[in-house]
């Protein structure tokens, strides 16, 4: 069980935009149109596209990913009804959740998502590690290899890179303005924001009947819709 993570859209862009580029020294990110080409979980032609937004640091966000969305995965994504996203929405210490997201992303595709569900499994012991010198750099470095095979050398040329912040910023900031996200984990259902009545948390029947209502109506003729 676990509440969803509520934010003010002036705190979360100021968390990221003073945090500093991952665990670099750069400048703010400013905002610009965002490009990127998202790796997703799932087939690429699923019906019903699932976005979740969330945060490495978020523990609401790590009690979904462990309460939640193992049984959706099984039921919806691994079956081709619903394809996965997972989008940043950084959350303090903002540098953590940044510099954790810079390292899931630079692995890419399924490694990004092994990378992402190895963060959410340990992240008590990062937060911890995150108040020692290096700590939550190193550790971090060493679960995306285990997870992700993701080399530590590439991983630190990626955290050097502000251009992976900024893409961060990017998809937050858009994300925010498109869909008034307010709290984490938020989801997306093909498009809509999905909250569940008397804004009570995410849980596996009320995810679930959400996509399956999704899928049927993604599914389900326009004429043979129009008649009922």
């Amino acid at each position: 069980m676990y509440s969803k993570r509520k934010l003010h859209l002036a705190t979360m862009l100021a968390l990221l935009a003073f945090s500093g580029l991952a665990w670099g020294d750069g400048v703010a990110p400013k905002a610009t149109t965002p490009q990127v080409s998202e790796a997703f979980v799932g087939q690429a032609n699923a019906p019903v596209t699932l976005i979740e937004y969330g945060s490495l640091t978020c523990g609401h966000c790590a009690a979904f990913q462990n309460d939640v969305y193992p049984s959706i995965k099984t039921r919806y994504i691994d079956t081709g009804k619903v394809r996965y996203i997972f989008r940043s929405l950084p959350t303090a210490p903002a540098s953590l959740s940044v510099g954790l997201q810079v390292i899931a992303d630079c692995a890419g595709g399924h490694r990004r998502y092994a990378i992402i569900d190895a963060f959410f499994a340990q992240q008590p012991e990062l937060m911890e590690a995150a108040g020692q010198q290096g700590g939550a750099l190193n550790m971090a470095l060493a679960i995306a290899r285990r997870a992700g095979g993701l080399s530590e050398t590439a991983a630190r040329a990626c955290v050097a890179e502000q251009s992976r912040a900024q893409a961060i910023f990017d998809i937050a900031q858009a994300g925010t303005a498109q869909f008034q996200l307010d709290h984490t984990p938020t989801l997306i259902i093909n498009g809509e924001k999905f909250e569940p009545a008397d804004d009570s948390e995410y849980t596996v029947a009320n995810v679930s009947a959400a996509l399956d209502n999704a899928y049927r109506l993604a599914t389900t003729p326009t004429t043979r819709r129009k008649k009922k």
